[in-house]
């Protein structure tokens, strides 16, 4: 069975499954790889080489648990982020996918965009006191109905197949 056989919210399901399993992957990899290099600085007794990935010293009650999680909701957004643009590149072609592409960079010239842009970013940032898991949810909304609408109304093979 293609990704891509069936209705659009399947489709848009199946992809949402697909990024789940990538990020849980990506989290073992993450955490494996971590553990490996401290294994081999405490192996080798490395003494001028401190491995971080994120600084927990400016960051206040926060578990491993917790560091794993916040990694596990990155990795989703930026996978769903990125399955979005390519999304946008195959269905409406290069040029409206590069105009897309150039929206959030193009925000950052006018200064209340910006700030606003920032502001909302502080809820997603673990070290922040606004910070909840909860709230990826909303950006993963989304962008999960814009891959939905993409998938559902964009394509002529799509049109043509679910009437």
């Amino acid at each position: 069975m293609s990704l891509n056989s069936g209705s659009p919210a399947l489709v848009t399901l199946y992809r949402l499954l697909y990024i789940f399993a990538f990020n849980i992957l990506m989290n073992f990899i993450s955490q494996l790889v971590i553990n490996l290099v401290n294994s081999l600085i405490e192996l080798f007794n490395v003494t001028n080489f401190t491995f971080t990935g994120i600084n927990l010293n400016m960051i206040e009650n926060v578990s491993q648990a917790e560091l794993i999680l916040y990694e596990g909701l990155i990795y989703m957004l930026l996978f769903l982020l990125s399955l979005l643009f390519t999304s946008i590149f195959y269905r409406l072609g290069l040029k409206i996918g590069l105009i897309s592409l150039m929206i959030f960079p193009l925000s950052f010239v006018s200064k209340d965009i910006t700030v606003k842009i920032f502001d909302a970013l502080g809820y997603l940032l673990i070290g922040s006191e606004k910070y909840q898991p909860f709230y990826f949810l909303i950006p993963y909304l989304v962008l999960a109905l814009f891959l939905f609408l993409i998938t559902k109304n964009l394509s002529v093979v799509d049109q043509v197949t679910y009437r």
